[in-house]
């Protein structure tokens, strides 16, 4: 990291650029047994870029005005942020988890937000886009000058933790708003729905917020004022506020690692109880003569499968890659169909008639 943020420091914009490009690609393959569509990702990184940084600009200005002073010069960030920014980004995921419950339901199309996974996917990329934003007008408001520069380069540098931060914030989000789309209770959904929101708000709450809460308990209210204000002050207790700063921006460093860490074990646990559903699923359809034993092998492993596109590609058997992914495709999609019309995470003792998606329809 330190070897592309040097290799940027000139021209940081272009880091973010690349940083949020390459970030985009990675998100894209967080979802190992099913791709979302690429249009997808990006349009809702664009929204979390334009229009989510636009709601949040003019959502944090009003609340701010109705905080006094030194609350504000304080506490701000942790209060007005986490929760206008979260609605800001979460807005979309919201309205693209209802477009996909309604083209399934009115025109028979297969879902593309439904599962956790998708979720988190999903708001991953409008947390980079909003990040990306966010950075950059940092940089534009000191028009360009070193100043800004040297703004830009701390808040974004490459994979920097703010930028990642602000991924796993909304991933948060989307995860919740995932299992609400499993969810056959209104109750349940709406729980889960609030509480993905919940835990996007209280983790962004806690990045914005602790270095003020150490600042506060070690120095107080005022003088932590006075310190972000940048007024006189005497020259032993700036030191020290000093000192007790720097400090704080080195736990926050370490909250964010945590955070982003937690949530890589998270994804690595998840995607590995999916491999076994897909497993069971389609051992299951291989015992029934349904599916073969070698599509069964190849959907199971991936990377044995993107090797075999690629000794395909060099071959020039672009036809075959593509007849192969469609026949993979559509054996993950049935699979975990019908481990979702039995129940999925939350089975039932007796599910019924009709219960959950058709096999058309579902994805995990």
């Amino acid at each position: 990291m330190l070897f592309f943020a040097t290799a940027f420091e000139p021209d940081p914009f272009t880091a973010a650029v690349l940083q949020a490009a390459v970030l985009l690609i990675a998100i894209r393959f967080l979802d190992v047994w099913e791709r979302e569509p690429t249009w997808l990702v990006c349009a809702l990184a664009v929204w979390g870029a334009a229009g989510a940084t636009i709601f949040a600009a003019a959502g944090n200005d009003a609340l701010q005005a109705l905080l006094s002073e030194p609350v504000r010069l304080v506490w701000g960030p942790a209060i007005y942020a986490p929760v206008i920014e979260e609605s800001a980004k979460g807005i979309v995921l919201l309205a693209a988890l209802l477009a996909s419950w309604a083209a399934a339901r009115h025109f028979g199309i297969a879902p593309q937000f439904d599962g956790p996974t998708d979720g988190m996917v999903y708001g991953a990329a409008v947390g980079v886009g909003f990040a990306f934003a966010e950075n950059s007008f940092a940089f534009l408001n000191e028009a360009f000058t070193s100043a800004g520069r040297e703004v830009l380069a701390f808040r974004e540098g490459f994979f920097n933790l703010n930028t990642l931060s602000h991924g796993v914030y909304t991933a948060t989000l989307g995860a919740g708003l995932g299992l609400a789309s499993w969810a056959t209770a209104r109750s349940a959904r709406i729980a889960f729905a609030l509480g993905g929101f919940a835990g996007a708000v209280l983790l962004h709450t806690l990045h914005n917020g602790l270095t003020s809460l150490i600042l506060v308990s070690r120095h107080g209210l005022d003088a932590t004022a006075v310190y972000y204000d940048g007024a006189p002050m005497p020259p032993g207790l700036l030191e020290q506020l000093d000192e007790s700063f720097s400090s704080a921006i080195a736990a926050v460093r370490a909250l964010d690692y945590a955070l982003i860490a937690l949530f890589l074990v998270a994804l690595v646990a998840w995607t590995a109880y999916q491999k076994r559903v897909l497993a069971a699923e389609l051992e299951a359809g291989v015992t029934r003569g349904a599916v073969t034993p070698g599509d069964r092998d190849l959907a199971l492993r991936p990377l044995h499968r993107a090797m075999g596109y690629l000794r395909l590609a060099r071959e020039g058997r672009a036809g075959e890659i593509a007849r192969r992914r469609s026949r993979i495709r559509a054996l993950t999609t049935s699979a975990f169909a019908d481990w979702r019309a039995r129940g999925g995470l939350f089975p039932s003792p007796d599910p019924g008639p009709g219960r959950g998606l058709s096999v058309q329809r579902a994805r995990p």
